[in-house]
């Protein structure tokens, strides 16, 4: 667990496999990890958007984006993840 990303943020369209395929990957490799997936891509139609969701992306962004409007998505996949880690903990402990 120490090894693994805070967040991934993945393109779509990338040689040899796409992001699409890498999300269904980790997600498969770590099915109780709550590692948010962002994916940005050219490809922004309805279609891509909801399969990147349903491979597993928290989140989508289409390109050409504003960085202020990534950084926020990203600040708050990572603090969903977050208090998702500590509810889960919580738990665990109760």
């Amino acid at each position: 667990n120490d090894c693994l990303p805070d967040g991934i943020l993945l393109d779509v369209m990338m040689p040899g496999m796409s992001g699409y395929e890498v999300c269904l990957r980790v997600r498969k490799m770590f099915p109780t990890q709550n590692i948010p997936i962002i994916m940005v891509s050219a490809k922004a139609s309805e279609k891509n958007i909801i399969k990147g969701l349903e491979t597993g992306s928290h989140d989508y962004i289409g390109k050409p984006f504003h960085q202020g409007e990534l950084l926020a998505r990203i600040n708050t996949q990572l603090k969903l993840a977050e208090s998702f880690s500590v509810q889960v903990e919580a738990l665990a402990t109760s």
